[in-house]
């Protein structure tokens, strides 16, 4: 029952303010265990180049996580060979010399909002060949009938940045930017938008268009479990084959279901979820809650031989750490334990 926990932004970007909290089992873990490090990833660029997958495909297995909810696994069939975009529905903000991308990491939408939006919007795309499908309230992908997709970028690489240097260009017949301008015209003073504004909330100004990448047709390794609460990872499970389950509270509510063979990978990404939101007390909250939950008693699992060894990765801006525990490596006494932070 080999055990992997994929935790992203354990050590947050250099500009993001932290208050370590007291954190020993993270310390032991992290003291005592092996530690490699590697390039700066997300979490998502991590889970891809896990699953082998080139560019971002993030379309075609936002579909397939889709169907994966509507049907049996059995009858869950790999991406056909259409073309889709995601289309996540962005705030722009207006700055001096440029537009800033706001992502959902930091606003909330509701699927009453997402579907007036998208009415809205689909008419109009229709003259180029495009519909819009709301998979979540912040989740859209969009059909493109053009031959290929533009080349885009990421989302996650371009939050928190300026559009222009990342704007999609023209591809299959279709001039993305000019789309980009008509969608923020039909958005402005949408009324959906309008009872935004009066509550506070940014309006919705865009749609960022991305992840059109191609699946590859066979997976790379991939575990037979996968605990999880995105849509991505949801698709990277059906297309790996691996069982896909919700991310259990704690660890002891993995080891009481655990499974008896094969490995697990387990996603506790409430620290880059603070972190996306720039919000530092929820980031300080959400590791306490996983020290509590997750580290020391994996920790002391491991001490007690209940589990025989555990592996972390910690993809981060700055690097990405990889970490192997085993018993063995609690008596190491000549590494004295030392607070989490001192590690990144």
């Amino acid at each position: 029952m080999p055990l992997t926990l994929l935790v992203p932004d354990l050590f947050p970007p250099a500009a993001f303010p932290t208050d370590w909290p007291s954190t020993p089992g993270l310390d032991t873990l992290l003291s005592k265990g092996r530690l490699e490090r590697g390039d700066p990833m997300t979490q998502e660029d991590w889970l891809l180049n896990a699953f082998s997958l080139r560019g971002a495909p993030v379309a075609a297995l936002r579909r397939l996580s889709a169907r994966a909810e509507l049907m049996p696994e059995s009858a869950v069939a790999s991406a056909d060979a259409d073309h889709w975009l995601c289309a996540d529905p962005v705030h722009l903000r207006i700055e001096r010399d440029h537009l800033q991308l706001i992502s959902a990491a930091q606003f909330t939408l509701t699927a009453g909002e997402a579907e007036a939006l998208v009415r809205t919007l689909n008419p109009h795309l229709a003259q180029d060949g495009l519909e819009i499908r709301v998979i979540s309230p912040t989740e859209w992908i969009v059909h493109v009938a053009a031959t290929a997709p533009p080349a885009t970028t990421p989302l996650w690489r371009v939050a928190d940045k300026s559009i222009f240097e990342h704007l999609p260009g023209e591809a299959g017949g279709i001039d993305w930017k000019r789309l980009g301008n008509e969608i923020q015209m039909l958005l402005h003073e949408h009324p959906v938008n309008v009872a935004r504004e009066s509550r506070g909330e940014p309006p919705i100004s865009s749609v960022w268009f991305w992840g059109g990448d191609a699946l590859t047709a066979e997976p790379g390794l991939a575990p037979e479990f996968i605990y999880s609460e995105d849509t991505l990872t949801r698709g990277l499970a059906v297309h790996g084959k691996s069982e896909y389950r919700v991310t259990p509270p704690t660890f002891a509510h993995w080891y009481d279901s655990r499974p008896e063979a094969g490995m697990s990978l387990v996603v506790l990404d409430d620290l880059s979820r603070a972190v996306r939101a720039h919000d530092a007390a929820g980031w300080r909250a959400a590791l306490e809650t996983m020290e509590r939950n997750w580290f020391q008693p994996v920790m002391q699992a491991v001490w007690d031989k209940r589990l025989p060894m555990v592996r972390a990765v910690f993809p981060g801006e700055r690097h990405t750490q990889y970490l192997h525990l085993a018993r063995l490596d609690l008596w190491k006494l000549w590494r004295s334990r030392r607070p989490a932070h001192l590690h990144g």
